[in-house]
Protein backbone atom coordinates (compact mmCIF):
# COMPACT_ATOMS: atom_id res chain seq x y z
CA UNK A 1 0.00 0.00 0.00
CA UNK A 2 2.54 2.11 0.98
CA UNK A 3 4.28 1.52 -2.23
CA UNK A 4 1.16 2.43 -4.52
CA UNK A 5 0.84 5.41 -1.99
CA UNK A 6 4.42 6.31 -3.24
CA UNK A 7 4.45 5.99 -6.90
CA UNK A 8 0.93 7.64 -6.60
CA UNK A 9 2.79 11.06 -6.06
CA UNK A 10 5.39 10.64 -7.51
CA UNK A 11 3.47 11.01 -10.99
CA UNK A 12 0.95 13.34 -10.05
CA UNK A 13 1.72 16.73 -11.58
CA UNK A 14 4.26 19.01 -9.04
CA UNK A 15 2.17 21.76 -9.58
CA UNK A 16 -1.15 20.19 -7.97
CA UNK A 17 -2.39 17.20 -7.03
CA UNK A 18 -5.67 16.42 -9.07
CA UNK A 19 -8.19 14.65 -7.25
CA UNK A 20 -11.33 13.57 -9.19
CA UNK A 21 -14.66 14.14 -7.15
CA UNK A 22 -15.51 10.97 -8.06
CA UNK A 23 -12.98 8.49 -8.66
CA UNK A 24 -9.52 9.91 -7.52
CA UNK A 25 -7.55 9.57 -4.54
CA UNK A 26 -9.86 10.24 -1.79
CA UNK A 27 -11.43 8.72 1.55
CA UNK A 28 -15.51 7.87 1.90
CA UNK A 29 -17.06 8.93 4.64
CA UNK A 30 -20.75 8.67 6.35
CA UNK A 31 -22.45 9.76 9.33
CA UNK A 32 -25.38 8.59 11.76
CA UNK A 33 -27.20 11.13 9.42
CA UNK A 34 -27.07 9.04 6.58
CA UNK A 35 -25.13 12.43 4.90
CA UNK A 36 -22.18 10.67 2.89
CA UNK A 37 -18.88 12.80 1.91
CA UNK A 38 -15.00 12.73 0.69
CA UNK A 39 -11.96 13.84 2.84
CA UNK A 40 -9.19 15.07 1.12
CA UNK A 41 -6.04 15.14 2.39
CA UNK A 42 -3.53 17.75 0.59
CA UNK A 43 -0.72 16.94 -0.67
CA UNK A 44 1.14 19.90 -2.79
CA UNK A 45 -0.53 22.92 -3.20
CA UNK A 46 -2.34 24.24 -5.31
CA UNK A 47 -4.63 21.01 -5.25
CA UNK A 48 -7.78 20.95 -7.90
CA UNK A 49 -10.52 18.74 -6.79
CA UNK A 50 -13.09 17.94 -9.72
CA UNK A 51 -16.33 17.22 -10.39
CA UNK A 52 -17.72 14.72 -12.69
CA UNK A 53 -19.13 15.38 -16.36
CA UNK A 54 -21.50 18.25 -15.88
CA UNK A 55 -24.60 19.19 -18.00
CA UNK A 56 -26.57 22.15 -16.69
CA UNK A 57 -29.23 23.15 -18.12
CA UNK A 58 -30.42 27.07 -18.23
CA UNK A 59 -32.77 26.61 -15.67
CA UNK A 60 -30.30 25.09 -13.09
CA UNK A 61 -27.35 25.68 -10.79
CA UNK A 62 -25.00 23.65 -8.92
CA UNK A 63 -24.98 23.04 -4.88
CA UNK A 64 -21.78 22.19 -3.17
CA UNK A 65 -21.44 21.26 0.54
CA UNK A 66 -18.10 22.16 1.78
CA UNK A 67 -16.27 21.98 5.11
CA UNK A 68 -12.34 22.73 5.66
CA UNK A 69 -10.37 21.68 9.13
CA UNK A 70 -7.70 23.72 10.09
CA UNK A 71 -8.70 26.44 7.52
CA UNK A 72 -6.28 28.99 8.45
CA UNK A 73 -3.81 26.36 6.58
CA UNK A 74 -6.28 27.94 3.23
CA UNK A 75 -4.56 31.38 1.00
CA UNK A 76 -7.80 30.99 -1.67
CA UNK A 77 -10.67 29.05 -3.14
CA UNK A 78 -11.55 29.61 -6.40
CA UNK A 79 -14.39 27.94 -7.86
CA UNK A 80 -14.22 26.92 -12.19
CA UNK A 81 -16.56 26.24 -14.77
CA UNK A 82 -14.80 24.24 -17.75
CA UNK A 83 -16.03 24.26 -20.99
CA UNK A 84 -15.50 22.21 -24.25
CA UNK A 85 -12.82 24.73 -25.99
CA UNK A 86 -10.84 24.72 -22.80
CA UNK A 87 -11.64 28.15 -21.32
CA UNK A 88 -12.35 28.57 -17.67
CA UNK A 89 -14.56 29.86 -15.85
CA UNK A 90 -14.22 31.70 -12.44
CA UNK A 91 -16.54 31.68 -9.34
CA UNK A 92 -13.92 33.72 -6.63
CA UNK A 93 -15.13 31.99 -2.99
CA UNK A 94 -13.88 35.42 -1.01
CA UNK A 95 -11.67 34.57 1.83
CA UNK A 96 -9.85 36.84 4.30
CA UNK A 97 -7.70 37.22 6.90
CA UNK A 98 -9.91 38.04 9.33
CA UNK A 99 -11.30 34.42 9.48
CA UNK A 100 -14.88 35.59 10.79
CA UNK A 101 -15.54 37.29 7.58
CA UNK A 102 -15.45 34.08 5.66
CA UNK A 103 -17.75 31.87 4.44
CA UNK A 104 -15.59 28.99 5.06
CA UNK A 105 -15.44 28.51 8.70
CA UNK A 106 -13.90 25.94 11.17
CA UNK A 107 -14.52 22.23 10.87
CA UNK A 108 -18.01 23.56 9.82
CA UNK A 109 -20.07 22.45 6.50
CA UNK A 110 -21.35 25.55 4.52
CA UNK A 111 -23.53 25.22 1.59
CA UNK A 112 -22.90 27.38 -1.73
CA UNK A 113 -24.22 27.82 -5.56
CA UNK A 114 -22.51 28.41 -8.30
CA UNK A 115 -24.18 29.51 -11.74
CA UNK A 116 -22.17 29.31 -15.03
CA UNK A 117 -22.61 31.38 -17.67
CA UNK A 118 -24.50 29.75 -20.96
CA UNK A 119 -22.84 29.92 -24.59
CA UNK A 120 -24.84 29.30 -27.12
CA UNK A 121 -21.45 28.36 -29.12
CA UNK A 122 -19.87 25.95 -26.36
CA UNK A 123 -20.94 23.62 -23.67
CA UNK A 124 -20.46 22.79 -20.11
CA UNK A 125 -18.03 20.25 -19.27
CA UNK A 126 -17.50 20.17 -15.63
CA UNK A 127 -16.73 22.32 -12.49
CA UNK A 128 -13.87 22.29 -10.14
CA UNK A 129 -12.49 23.78 -6.75
CA UNK A 130 -8.80 25.45 -7.07
CA UNK A 131 -7.17 25.30 -3.32
CA UNK A 132 -4.07 26.93 -2.29
CA UNK A 133 -3.09 26.86 1.00
CA UNK A 134 0.21 27.43 3.06
CA UNK A 135 3.28 24.82 1.62
CA UNK A 136 3.69 24.53 5.71
CA UNK A 137 0.17 22.88 6.01
CA UNK A 138 -0.65 21.23 9.48
CA UNK A 139 -0.74 17.62 9.27
CA UNK A 140 -4.35 17.66 10.53
CA UNK A 141 -5.85 19.94 7.52
CA UNK A 142 -8.70 18.34 5.54
CA UNK A 143 -10.99 19.55 3.02
CA UNK A 144 -14.46 17.60 2.68
CA UNK A 145 -16.81 17.77 0.14
CA UNK A 146 -20.38 16.00 -0.31
CA UNK A 147 -21.16 15.12 -3.94
CA UNK A 148 -22.53 18.05 -5.91
CA UNK A 149 -26.22 18.68 -6.88
CA UNK A 150 -28.23 20.15 -9.18
CA UNK A 151 -31.18 22.47 -8.35
CA UNK A 152 -33.68 24.52 -10.12
CA UNK A 153 -33.48 28.02 -10.11
CA UNK A 154 -36.16 30.46 -8.81
CA UNK A 155 -35.90 33.02 -11.23
CA UNK A 156 -35.01 33.41 -14.86
CA UNK A 157 -33.37 36.56 -15.41
CA UNK A 158 -30.70 38.64 -13.46
CA UNK A 159 -31.54 40.71 -10.76
CA UNK A 160 -29.77 43.19 -9.23
CA UNK A 161 -30.05 44.39 -5.31
CA UNK A 162 -28.58 47.87 -4.33
CA UNK A 163 -27.56 48.46 -0.67
CA UNK A 164 -26.23 50.74 1.47
CA UNK A 165 -24.88 50.47 5.32
CA UNK A 166 -24.99 52.38 7.88
CA UNK A 167 -27.09 55.57 7.19
CA UNK A 168 -25.48 57.99 7.03
CA UNK A 169 -26.86 61.44 5.67
CA UNK A 170 -25.83 61.45 2.33
CA UNK A 171 -28.51 58.12 2.10
CA UNK A 172 -31.60 60.54 1.63
CA UNK A 173 -30.16 62.00 -1.46
CA UNK A 174 -29.47 58.82 -2.92
CA UNK A 175 -33.38 57.44 -2.21
CA UNK A 176 -34.19 60.46 -4.15
CA UNK A 177 -32.55 59.11 -6.62
CA UNK A 178 -33.57 56.44 -7.01
CA UNK A 179 -36.90 56.99 -6.81
CA UNK A 180 -37.01 59.95 -9.35
CA UNK A 181 -35.88 57.06 -11.72
CA UNK A 182 -37.80 54.34 -10.84
CA UNK A 183 -35.54 52.11 -8.61
CA UNK A 184 -35.50 51.08 -5.32
CA UNK A 185 -32.73 50.23 -2.50
CA UNK A 186 -32.76 48.64 0.80
CA UNK A 187 -30.59 50.70 3.52
CA UNK A 188 -29.14 49.10 6.47
CA UNK A 189 -29.50 51.73 9.31
CA UNK A 190 -27.77 51.68 12.77
CA UNK A 191 -30.66 53.16 14.78
CA UNK A 192 -28.32 53.82 17.93
CA UNK A 193 -27.04 56.48 15.73
CA UNK A 194 -29.69 58.14 14.24
CA UNK A 195 -29.32 60.99 16.24
CA UNK A 196 -25.58 61.64 15.57
CA UNK A 197 -25.15 64.74 13.49
CA UNK A 198 -23.55 62.67 10.35
CA UNK A 199 -26.29 60.13 10.39
CA UNK A 200 -30.44 59.89 9.82
CA UNK A 201 -32.82 61.33 11.55
CA UNK A 202 -36.00 60.09 12.50
CA UNK A 203 -37.68 62.35 10.35
CA UNK A 204 -35.53 61.29 7.11
CA UNK A 205 -35.49 57.76 7.95
CA UNK A 206 -39.61 58.01 7.60
CA UNK A 207 -38.64 60.24 4.33
CA UNK A 208 -36.66 57.64 2.68
CA UNK A 209 -39.85 54.82 3.56
CA UNK A 210 -41.68 57.26 1.86
CA UNK A 211 -39.73 57.27 -1.62
CA UNK A 212 -40.48 53.36 -1.49
CA UNK A 213 -37.29 52.27 -0.21
CA UNK A 214 -36.19 49.53 2.15
CA UNK A 215 -35.26 49.91 5.57
CA UNK A 216 -33.67 47.42 7.32
CA UNK A 217 -31.09 46.70 10.45
CA UNK A 218 -27.34 47.08 10.78
CA UNK A 219 -25.58 47.26 14.19
CA UNK A 220 -21.98 49.12 14.85
CA UNK A 221 -20.76 46.08 17.05
CA UNK A 222 -19.60 42.68 15.13
CA UNK A 223 -21.79 39.69 16.57
CA UNK A 224 -18.46 38.01 17.04
CA UNK A 225 -17.27 40.87 19.40
CA UNK A 226 -21.01 40.18 21.54
CA UNK A 227 -21.55 37.34 24.50
CA UNK A 228 -23.80 34.91 23.63
CA UNK A 229 -25.86 36.13 26.28
CA UNK A 230 -26.38 39.67 25.22
CA UNK A 231 -26.93 39.22 21.42
CA UNK A 232 -31.36 39.10 22.54
CA UNK A 233 -30.38 42.68 24.24
CA UNK A 234 -27.76 44.12 21.62
CA UNK A 235 -30.17 42.98 18.88
CA UNK A 236 -33.04 41.49 19.17
CA UNK A 237 -34.21 44.29 21.85
CA UNK A 238 -33.02 46.81 20.12
CA UNK A 239 -34.21 45.47 16.61
CA UNK A 240 -38.07 45.52 18.64
CA UNK A 241 -37.22 49.06 20.69
CA UNK A 242 -36.79 50.48 16.80
CA UNK A 243 -39.68 48.87 15.66
CA UNK A 244 -41.88 50.82 18.10
CA UNK A 245 -40.70 54.14 16.68
CA UNK A 246 -40.02 52.74 13.20
CA UNK A 247 -42.57 50.84 11.90
CA UNK A 248 -41.11 50.38 8.34
CA UNK A 249 -37.96 48.73 9.57
CA UNK A 250 -37.64 44.97 7.91
CA UNK A 251 -35.90 42.25 9.46
CA UNK A 252 -33.19 41.84 7.04
CA UNK A 253 -29.61 41.95 8.59
CA UNK A 254 -26.03 43.01 7.44
CA UNK A 255 -23.62 41.59 9.61
CA UNK A 256 -21.51 44.44 11.20
CA UNK A 257 -17.93 44.52 9.29
CA UNK A 258 -19.20 41.33 7.86
CA UNK A 259 -17.89 38.86 11.01
CA UNK A 260 -20.17 36.45 11.68
CA UNK A 261 -19.51 32.39 13.43
CA UNK A 262 -21.68 29.53 12.47
CA UNK A 263 -22.49 28.53 16.11
CA UNK A 264 -24.46 30.17 18.00
CA UNK A 265 -24.71 33.94 16.99
CA UNK A 266 -25.56 32.43 13.84
CA UNK A 267 -28.21 30.56 14.88
CA UNK A 268 -29.65 34.06 16.26
CA UNK A 269 -29.92 35.61 13.17
CA UNK A 270 -31.64 33.08 12.12
CA UNK A 271 -34.08 32.89 14.33
CA UNK A 272 -34.52 36.53 14.53
CA UNK A 273 -34.31 37.89 11.22
CA UNK A 274 -35.91 36.87 7.90
CA UNK A 275 -32.14 37.31 6.07
CA UNK A 276 -28.32 38.00 6.52
CA UNK A 277 -26.07 39.66 4.02
CA UNK A 278 -21.61 39.52 3.98
CA UNK A 279 -19.02 41.13 2.58
CA UNK A 280 -18.24 40.05 -0.79
CA UNK A 281 -18.35 36.13 -2.37
CA UNK A 282 -20.68 37.78 -5.31
CA UNK A 283 -22.73 37.49 -6.74
CA UNK A 284 -25.63 35.21 -5.13
CA UNK A 285 -28.00 33.15 -6.59
CA UNK A 286 -31.57 32.61 -6.49
CA UNK A 287 -32.12 30.38 -4.70
CA UNK A 288 -29.28 31.47 -2.65
CA UNK A 289 -27.30 28.69 -1.01
CA UNK A 290 -27.96 30.30 2.48
CA UNK A 291 -30.36 33.12 3.28
CA UNK A 292 -28.30 34.12 5.60
CA UNK A 293 -25.12 34.59 4.46
CA UNK A 294 -26.04 36.13 1.01
CA UNK A 295 -22.86 37.10 -0.94
CA UNK A 296 -22.57 40.46 -2.09
CA UNK A 297 -20.22 43.06 -4.28
CA UNK A 298 -18.35 44.73 -2.27
CA UNK A 299 -17.89 47.92 -3.30
CA UNK A 300 -14.73 50.99 -2.47
CA UNK A 301 -13.64 54.23 -3.66
CA UNK A 302 -11.46 52.48 -6.29
CA UNK A 303 -14.26 50.05 -8.01
CA UNK A 304 -14.93 51.77 -11.48
CA UNK A 305 -18.26 52.12 -12.54
CA UNK A 306 -17.02 50.33 -15.61
CA UNK A 307 -16.53 47.28 -13.15
CA UNK A 308 -19.88 47.57 -11.91
CA UNK A 309 -21.39 47.34 -15.30
CA UNK A 310 -19.69 45.08 -16.39
CA UNK A 311 -20.43 42.13 -13.39
CA UNK A 312 -24.57 43.56 -14.38
CA UNK A 313 -23.82 42.01 -17.26
CA UNK A 314 -22.11 38.63 -16.27
CA UNK A 315 -25.28 38.71 -13.90
CA UNK A 316 -27.46 38.49 -16.95
CA UNK A 317 -25.02 36.08 -18.73
CA UNK A 318 -25.52 33.34 -15.09
CA UNK A 319 -29.25 34.62 -14.21
CA UNK A 320 -27.89 35.77 -11.07
CA UNK A 321 -28.04 37.89 -8.21
CA UNK A 322 -26.11 40.74 -7.51
CA UNK A 323 -26.15 42.62 -4.19
CA UNK A 324 -23.82 45.71 -4.29
CA UNK A 325 -22.83 47.29 -1.46
CA UNK A 326 -22.63 50.77 -0.66
CA UNK A 327 -21.41 52.82 1.81
CA UNK A 328 -20.89 56.11 2.04
CA UNK A 329 -21.66 58.36 -1.37
CA UNK A 330 -19.85 61.64 -2.03
CA UNK A 331 -19.99 64.75 -4.17
CA UNK A 332 -16.08 64.81 -4.52
CA UNK A 333 -12.86 62.83 -3.99
CA UNK A 334 -14.11 60.12 -1.98
CA UNK A 335 -11.57 59.54 0.39
CA UNK A 336 -12.46 56.06 3.05
CA UNK A 337 -12.16 52.63 1.60
CA UNK A 338 -15.73 52.39 1.44
CA UNK A 339 -16.78 55.69 0.10
CA UNK A 340 -17.85 55.68 -3.34
CA UNK A 341 -18.37 58.67 -5.86
CA UNK A 342 -21.84 60.23 -6.32
CA UNK A 343 -21.16 61.08 -9.80
CA UNK A 344 -19.85 57.34 -10.53
CA UNK A 345 -23.17 55.79 -9.01
CA UNK A 346 -25.28 58.28 -10.72
CA UNK A 347 -23.57 56.77 -13.69
CA UNK A 348 -24.50 53.38 -12.58
CA UNK A 349 -28.38 54.19 -11.85
CA UNK A 350 -28.59 55.42 -15.59
CA UNK A 351 -27.39 52.42 -17.24
CA UNK A 352 -29.64 50.31 -14.43
CA UNK A 353 -32.32 52.41 -15.80
CA UNK A 354 -31.68 52.82 -19.28
CA UNK A 355 -31.49 48.76 -19.43
CA UNK A 356 -34.44 47.99 -18.17
CA UNK A 357 -32.24 45.83 -15.41
CA UNK A 358 -34.78 43.68 -12.86
CA UNK A 359 -34.08 45.88 -9.49
CA UNK A 360 -35.44 44.62 -5.95
CA UNK A 361 -35.10 45.45 -2.98
CA UNK A 362 -33.73 42.18 -0.20
CA UNK A 363 -37.13 42.18 0.98
CA UNK A 364 -38.59 41.88 -2.62
CA UNK A 365 -35.98 38.73 -3.57
CA UNK A 366 -36.13 36.80 -0.45
CA UNK A 367 -40.47 37.01 0.03
CA UNK A 368 -40.50 35.44 -3.58
CA UNK A 369 -38.22 32.52 -2.05
CA UNK A 370 -41.04 30.50 -0.59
Amino acid sequence: MKLFLFLFFLFQPLYAFKSSWINGYEIPREDVFGRKWKDFRPYAPPMSLESDVLKLKKDELIEIALKVKKVENINSIRGRFHYNDDSIEFREIAYYADLNMNLIQEDEWVKMTFAPNFYADKKLKMFSLLFDFKKDFSEDFRISIQPLKKIKKKNKSAIITLTFDDGTKDHLKVASYLHKNGLKGTFFIIPKYRDRVEFLNLKELNEIHKLKMELAYHHYNPITDMYFQNLGKNLKDDFLETKKILPSIKPHFAYPLGKFDLYGRYEFIKNNFKSGRIVGGGPETIPPGNKYLLRSVNITSQTKVEELIAIVKNCIKSQTWGIFMFHKLKEENPEGLVEYSMSDFKKFVEFLKNEKINVKTIGEVISNLK
